[in-house]
């Protein structure tokens, strides 16, 4: 992360550190105007492309839609599958290594990719059993110092509660142009769970099938319900898991 930021500066890439009261108007003319607040000081930048994003979360599209068992990460705010140190997920044969496993870092996920793999090899009769051990024992022994940082990072690195709690006014789900206020407004009315917002206010129903907003949508969930009310289960993934032409799909050929 140093070394990306130390080529920002380098470019001579304006960089704003702390800021707040993000606000994003559209300008007419295909621009963005967006705004903030730096250092108690009000700013605005134009632009054509405005990318925003709350955190590195795990792509669970996949693991979902074959009926991977998920927990609540609390730290990171987002489902993550529920995995063993080898790997192993509930499904017989099914292992998950790397990111899409929870979010560790870079160097992590190749250390996990390399014990999923010693362990399907042992697995599959193709190492003996005192090189398993071996080599297990010595990837297992970095994971434990190079995850030693991570509690640290997940904290310095939190969600910002503006995040959480933006104003009623912005939109969340732009598939179906669905607003914060709609969505306090269906918790208020004793909403629990994303599926039952889902079916009331068809937050999450469009194209993107939630991939965009759903994260946000339990933010604002987690900071308006009472955490023993809450109903936090993972959303549902449907194939495709991204999304297709009609087009594409007539051009496949299936075995």
């Amino acid at each position: 992360g140093f070394m990306f930021i130390y080529k920002i500066k380098s470019a001579g890439v304006p960089r704003y550190k702390s800021v707040s009261r993000l606000e994003a108007q559209s300008s007419g003319n295909g621009s963005i105007k967006f705004l903030f607040s730096h250092k108690g000081i009000r700013k605005s930048l134009t632009t054509k492309l405005l990318l925003i994003h709350q955190g590195v979360i795990p792509s669970t599209e996949i693991s979902r839609s074959v009926g991977v068992d998920h927990s609540w990460n609390t730290s990171q705010l987002a489902f993550q599958p529920i995995i063993d140190k080898w790997g192993k997920t509930n499904i017989d044969g099914l292992y998950i290594a790397g990111d899409c496993g929870g979010i560790n870092g870079s160097e992590a996920a190749v250390l996990y990719g390399k014990i999923v793999a010693t362990k399907i090899l042992y697995e599959t009769g193709k190492i003996n059993f005192n090189l398993y051990k071996k080599q297990s024992f010595s990837i297992s022994f970095s994971l434990f110092f190079t995850n030693s940082i991570r509690l640290f990072l997940d904290t310095l690195f939190a969600v910002p509660q503006e995040t959480l709690s933006p104003s009623d006014e912005t939109i969340v789900c732009r598939c179906e142009e669905k607003t914060v206020g709609e969505i306090k407004l269906g918790l208020n009315e004793g909403i629990t769970g994303v599926r039952q917002l889902k079916t009331s206010i068809r937050s999450g129903m469009g194209q993107c099938q939630g991939r965009m907003c759903d994260a946000i949508v339990r933010g604002i969930m987690l900071n308006n319900i009472s955490q023993n009310d809450i109903n936090i289960l993972a959303p549902k993934a449907r194939s495709p898991i991204k999304p297709i032409t009609l087009g594409e799909l007539s051009k496949m050929k299936l075995d």
